[in-house]
């Protein structure tokens, strides 16, 4: 004799109903397969667009927090003039570092956007230009708080790249946006 709500040994377990009451044995399991059922083929389409998405909701997880890394750094380089270097640099050589730190605050935002928008936009177009804000960071304001704390002029030179870098970055982030470039 078999004890009390156990199925007997041919007899596949049921899910439970709402109330919490298993099922009734002749209601089809949730993973049972139907002529309704999802085909492999359609399940393996599923799959990959889940995996594309997590990709790019992992590659939008690093741009945010290389984002904010690169904000956190702008802030800390202004504080760094208004109390470290105003004694020590003229007021025209502190306004150059300063617009460093601006400059930099605000493409570190927008590769915060980039993040944020990662995986609703086209993934090529967006990818590179959040490489090209990072390129711009490191090129303009890079160059700019080395050209005031070395004092050497012909880091100069370097600053418009930098600027070139984020101008295509715009423009390749106004391209990813387009309705026709999207996923």
């Amino acid at each position: 004799m078999r004890e009390p709500g156990l199925l007997p040994p041919d007899q596949p377990p049921t899910a439970p109903t709402s109330a919490g009451a298993p099922a009734s044995p002749s209601a089809p399991s949730p993973n049972a397969t139907s002529p309704n059922a999802t085909s492999p083929n359609a399940t393996s389409q599923g799959a990959a667009t889940l995996a594309a998405v997590n990709k790019a909701d992992r590659r939008g997880n690093g741009w945010l927090a290389l984002g904010a890394i690169l904000a956190l750094v702008a802030v800390g380089a202004g504080a760094f003039a208004a109390h470290g270097l105003r004694a020590r640099l003229t007021p025209d050589m502190l306004a150059v570092f300063e617009t460093g730190a601006r400059y930099q605050m605000y493409h570190a935002l927008a590769l915060v956007a980039c993040g944020l928008a990662a995986p609703r936009l086209q993934p090529r177009l967006l990818t590179w230009a959040a490489v090209l804000f990072v390129v711009g960071i490191v090129l303009f304001s890079g160059s700019l708080y080395a050209l005031t704390l070395s004092g050497l002029r012909g880091l100069g030179i370097i600053t418009p790249f930098g600027g070139t870098a984020w101008l295509v970055a715009w423009f390749l982030l106004a391209l990813a946006c387009r309705p026709g470039a999207r996923r």
